[in-house]
């Protein structure tokens, strides 16, 4: 834990360089200290109270409230849970949540007087997954098949008219913070005839996250849709790039850092998807939040 804190301290300190002086305003010296605290109910900070607060919440869910909203102020708010522990972080009168603070997660809040400004200290990263890595699923797409056109990409080819599914193994990394992912699907134009306006490509994911000696057979999580609705610009035609949207996908498990986590990504040809084409789909896109030390 000291290493962690370590970590957290000087990355702050490297972050507090970058920010202007007359932004800086402390309610005491610059953060030489932190204030490393396990809650057993509501924690009140004060402008007395030491920028940076790295709180466990001691066994349950707890709320951190905010002093008065006066410019300058700054607080930098560091959850050490052991467990799913969550920081409700609120403004002074308690009525108002300002932001969550998960297991591992870091957040700075500063305020300019007239309300509170939150700074994720955790960065986020993507995870590109090669459809060539991922296994047969139920009805599995065609095989791996190469694209070209002047370049060349790799890809499995999805039907339009049938759901086709694929297995992908993600290994969740160790800096890993939250407890959803957020998916995509990248796809290619195979088709000589492209997806018109309106037309919709979709994909369904699923996921479940395995631990040690938890079994391979844990449930997925629920569906959650990934697609892309075609509008009038930009137009999509063979060779085309075509990328479905972010969408949050809850693990069935707790997902945490280092298991392994199973996604079940099926095309929805027979329902929500409207293109009616193959289309060649070459990687699953993984965004997630990760820690600033894997300590």
């Amino acid at each position: 834990m000291k290493k962690r804190f370590f970590s957290f301290f000087v990355l702050l300190s490297l972050l507090l360089l970058t920010v202007p002086a007359a932004a800086k305003t402390f309610q005491g010296a610059v953060p030489s200290a932190m204030n490393v605290e396990t809650l057993t109910g509501t924690r009140v900070l004060t402008t007395s109270d030491l920028e940076v607060q790295a709180l466990d919440p001691g066994g349950a869910d707890r709320q951190v409230t905010l002093p008065a909203e006066t410019a300058g102020i700054l607080f930098y708010i560091y959850n050490t849970a052991d467990a799913d522990e969550t920081l409700t972080v609120k403004e002074d009168s308690g009525a108002t949540t300002i932001a969550l603070v998960p297991q591992g997660g870091q957040k700075a809040f500063r305020s300019n007087g007239t309300g509170w400004y939150v700074d994720e200290i955790y960065i986020k990263d993507a995870d590109p997954l090669p459809a060539a890595s991922a296994m047969n699923g139920t009805v599995a797409p065609g095989s791996l098949t190469v694209l070209t056109s002047t370049n060349s990409v790799e890809g499995r080819s999805f039907s339009g008219t049938a759901n086709n599914d694929i297995i992908y193994a993600w290994r969740v990394p160790m800096d890993f913070v939250g407890s959803v992912i957020y998916v995509a699907t990248a796809n290619w134009v195979s088709n000589a005839t492209g997806p018109a306006t309106g037309e919709v490509v979709a994909y369904s994911v699923t996921g479940a996250s395995i631990g040690a000696s938890e079994g391979l057979a844990t449930a997925q999580g629920s569906a959650a849709t990934s697609s892309l609705t075609v509008a009038a610009s930009p137009t999509y035609v063979q060779y085309d790039y075509l990328e479905t949207a972010y969408v949050a996908v809850t693990p069935g498990g707790t997902i945490a850092a280092g298991e392994k986590c199973i996604i079940v990504l099926t095309r929805l040809a027979t329902s929500t998807d409207t293109y009616g084409q193959d289309i060649l789909h070459d990687e699953l896109l993984i965004k997630y939040g990760r820690k600033l030390t894997n300590d």
